[in-house]
């Protein structure tokens, strides 16, 4: 028994204090009585441990697969959720075909489409997240439900890749627009970003199932700091004056009064965090299109896309940074002071029904979000692909039906359904420091309810001073939008010189690059200059032998052609 404490084979003897006849009695005490000794009984079983929830542990030869299985199962889980999310998201499947098509109907229509299959994307997801639960918790309890979450957590580097992929794209595809480079080349970029919020939205979904796992495994931790249940250190070391027994638990009864109003605040807790980072995006945006149309309006020649004519992009950054910043100042004072104010305020009982709600609504919201968000903006990419006719391609009134959309899809995708993975994990770690010197509940003779109210009173005091503040820079956004600046200033209108056609006298992609042409194509302005009219016929280019080129012949003569429009480089200026 000693070579193998608590684990043994089927005929461990065990000791049993029988209280008849058959006890040995061959000793006393200092006092004389007789010290009864145990019978010893051949049993078919034999001791294995459990920890404070209930779980029986496996013999030792057992552990090695448990464990092992445990991190499949993990890995596994990753894998699943990553497939479901393409699933709902990829413009090759059913449900974002569903909402493109949805697009014929006007943006209403695209919009209830794009909820349905958010809200239906759920399901799966959380069915594989019961099943982990359950089945790792079976193969080595709460510990096996932790080392599933460092499982998931283990392939960080592949997730953070393809999660950061849809950025990249978005942006090359965004460069490559501005720059009017080729159709060709927007056509690949498309084609990539649509790839980009498929990986992005499994990115999302990857990290909302780790961070199940790990708020559960910390929701373990946290009821073993705060008394609630013994903690599997007391009740191994069997000379430490706080030894606990198995049954030392104080139970949390969903019948509690407390327990259940502070569950139902958890519910509604991400709803609240995901309204005000959304409220945030919009208020964000209406700063930034003010900004943008002053620079239209007081920066000559902006408009018309003259060359040598830059925006102001530093005010545009430095608006999305500032509220970046500000913005998350409300939504981060939530989550950190609920599990505060709940905790000191009516108990630890409480505490944990506040998270249970938090991490299960959460969850939900996360997942809803993502691949909503992701999937309108593929439908939108699906249309503009032509896969329902050119006349219904980019432009069209099916179009913009599928743009409205993606606008509202864009805040889901991006900043709320993320923000859920921050918002369950950073309400459970601050429970988890603070819940030793919280009070069991509500009932206890020193009940500390009055710092409850006390950080109740100041947060409610902070979030009203920069809820002040936010609607009074709304109400500014508002009113710079009201002014008239001067009138806008338009160029010339182009009059065709007799050197123009109305297709390219030679088609751009025919053009090869390091030839003659190319040459005095690129140095004349290029792509630029001749999506704007300025050059008129690319075989009386400056510097081809044959053809006499000329800047008379080779450009419009309507517009004033200077040095710096065939030296300046516009992306560096």
């Amino acid at each position: 028994f000693r070579e193998r404490p608590g684990f043994a084979g089927p005929t461990l003897p065990t000791y049993v204090l029988a209280d008849n006849s058959q006890a040995c009695q061959p000793r006393t005490n200092s006092f004389g009585q007789p010290i009864p000794l145990p019978i010893v009984e051949l049993t078919q079983q034999w001791y294995k441990p459990i920890d404070s929830l209930g779980f029986q542990f496996p013999a030792p030869d057992q552990v090695w697969w448990r464990l092992w299985i445990t991190i499949l199962i993990g890995l596994y889980l990753g894998i699943l959720i990553g497939f479901i999310t393409e699933f709902f998201t990829a413009g090759s499947y059913g449900p974002t075909k569903g909402i493109a098509s949805s697009g014929e109907y006007g943006a209403g229509a695209v919009v209830i489409q794009g909820l349905g299959v958010g809200m239906m994307s759920t399901v799966l997801p959380l069915g594989l997240v019961f099943a982990v639960i359950l089945g790792a918790y079976n193969l080595f309890g709460a510990y096996s439900i932790a080392l599933a979450a460092v499982s998931m957590l283990s392939t960080l580097g592949v997730t953070m890749a393809t999660d950061a992929y849809g950025p990249v794209a978005d942006n090359a595809g965004g460069i490559a627009e501005m720059a009017e480079l080729p159709s060709s080349v927007r056509d690949k970029t498309d084609a990539l970003d649509a790839l980009g919020n498929t990986t992005a939205a499994t990115g999302k979904g990857f990290s909302n199932g780790s961070a199940v796992l790990t708020a559960y495994a910390l929701l373990t931790a946290l009821v073993f700091d705060s008394g609630l249940a013994p903690s599997p250190t007391n009740l191994v070391i069997v000379n430490d004056p706080n030894v606990a027994h198995i049954t030392d638990y104080d139970i949390v009864s969903m019948v509690d009064i407390y327990v259940v109003a502070s569950l139902f605040l958890g519910i509604m807790l991400p709803h609240l965090f995901g309204a005000l980072t959304m409220l945030g995006v919009s208020r964000a945006a209406q700063a930034m299109i003010v900004e943008v149309r002053r620079q239209f309006r007081e920066i000559p020649g902006l408009r018309e896309g003259r060359s040598g004519v830059r925006p102001q992009h530093v005010k545009c950054v430095a608006i999305s940074t500032k509220s970046a910043i500000i913005e998350m100042v409300i939504p981060g004072a939530v989550a950190i002071m609920s599990p505060l104010i709940i905790g000191f305020g009516f108990g630890q009982k409480a505490l944990v029904g506040l998270l249970l709600g938090g991490i299960g609504s959460g969850y939900m919201m996360g997942i809803m979000m993502s691949n909503a968000g992701g999937a309108w903006d593929n439908a939108k990419k699906l249309v503009e692909s032509g896969f329902f006719g050119s006349s219904n391609a980019k432009g069209s009134e099916w179009h913009k039906s599928t743009v409205a959309g993606d606008t509202v899809g864009d805040p889901f995708k991006d900043t709320s359904g993320p923000s859920m993975n921050i918002l369950i994990k950073l309400m459970t770690v601050y429970g988890l420091v603070f819940i030793a010197i919280m009070q069991p509940d509500i009932y206890v003779t020193d009940s500390t309810g009055w710092i409850g109210a006390i950080l109740l009173v100041c947060t409610i005091l902070f979030c009203a001073v920069f809820g002040f503040y936010s609607y009074k820079t709304s109400e500014a956004t508002r009113e710079e939008a009201k002014k008239e600046g001067p009138p806008h200033v338009r160029a010339p209108p182009k009059t065709v010189s007799g050197y123009y056609v109305s297709a390219p006298s030679v088609p751009e992609e025919q053009i090869m690059a390091g030839s003659q042409m190319g040459d005095a194509f690129q140095a004349s302005g290029g792509h630029r200059a001749l999506r704007r009219g300025v050059i008129a016929n690319q075989t009386r280019l400056p510097g081809l032998i044959e053809g006499g080129g000329s800047l008379e012949d080779a450009f419009n003569p309507e517009l004033p052609v200077t040095v710096s429009m065939l030296t300046e480089n516009p992306i560096q200026n």
